[in-house]
């Protein structure tokens, strides 16, 4: 029953850190580039961990293969973040989304401003 109750959760992990990563890959919204390699180390640890546990629940015979390579998925995914994220990388700003048409980009992105300043003004009253 545990298994049922960890893959369900492992599950909507995965489908929340993949609808960010679509949301980021679809638009153009500049993000540090820490922020990128953390979101890539969760997406694969999520996949793995999802994964090995929905083949564990087909059977005992999956365990100790299923067990050996979700350690390698977190040790790589701890090996990539030990080595990729640092200090330089939160100043460091990258944009990787849709290559959008010049003109669209700026308008998309005033937009996207726009609708953050309301938000911050409604937070403030």
């Amino acid at each position: 029953m545990t298994f049922v109750f960890e893959r369900l959760m492992m599950s909507s992990l995965f489908i929340l850190i993949l609808l960010i990563a679509v949301f980021l890959i679809y638009y153009p919204i500049p993000i540090g580039r820490n922020v990128l390699f953390y979101l890539v180390g969760f997406a694969v640890y999520f996949v793995a961990t999802g994964t090995t546990v929905f083949i564990r629940n087909l059977g005992h015979y999956w365990g100790r293969p299923m067990s050996d390579l979700y350690m390698g998925v977190y040790f790589g995914s701890l090996a990539l973040w030990l080595f990729a994220l640092n200090r330089r990388g939160e100043t460091r700003s990258v944009v990787v989304g849709h290559q959008w048409n010049p003109s669209d980009e700026r308008r998309l992105l005033g937009q996207l401003e726009a609708i953050n300043a309301s938000l911050l003004r409604s937070a403030r009253k």
